[in-house]
């Protein structure tokens, strides 16, 4: 059973994770691509459209749930046990 990333249904989680395979990536993690190369096929393209949607639905998660630490450390909201 595939668990489905944040921000991606589990059907866009496969389809990334097949085409992750299929992208070099650098040390971080990160796609390597020069600009003359940058996103040229149709499959490059579906990739970076998942990884963004993905890694933006990833960053609102934690600023939320920041948001919420703080919110309850301010209002001491925070349940202690």
């Amino acid at each position: 059973m595939t668990v489905a990333l944040v921000g991606l249904t589990t059907a866009e989680t496969v389809e990334f994770k097949k085409l992750d395979n299929l992208t070099p990536l650098d040390e971080h993690g990160d796609p390597v691509m020069t600009l003359e190369q940058a996103w040229r096929t149709p499959r490059e393209r579906r990739w970076l459209e998942l990884y963004k949607k993905h890694t933006v639905a990833r960053r609102n998660r934690c600023r939320s749930q920041r948001m919420g630490l703080l919110h309850g450390a301010v209002f001491g909201e925070i349940k202690r046990h």
